[in-house]
């Protein structure tokens, strides 16, 4: 996400990034997405109760294109469907 983050912001700021995706990724929020044991990407998901809400989803250059971002929105999309009955 660096090279994202830089070219949209226009800086990096590594402790900041590192604190938040920590924090994220205890409270359940954040999933670092891996192919084999290599992280591949992040996926951000709010579950307030009353919805389900895809905030971010990160998928590496690199492996974009090959239907990782579609899977994980189908699962989404699953989830939703389950979580209304």
């Amino acid at each position: 996400m660096q090279e994202y983050v830089v070219a949209t912001w226009g800086s990096w700021r590594e402790d900041e990034s590192r604190r938040e995706t920590d924090e994220q990724v205890s409270s359940g929020r954040t999933e670092v997405i891996e192919l084999n044991g290599l992280p591949i990407g992040v996926q951000l998901v709010d579950r307030p109760g009353t919805h389900i809400q895809l905030v971010q989803l990160y998928i590496a250059k690199e492996f974009q294109r090959r239907g990782f971002g579609t899977q994980l929105l189908k699962r989404l999309l699953i989830e939703a469907g389950e979580s209304r009955t």
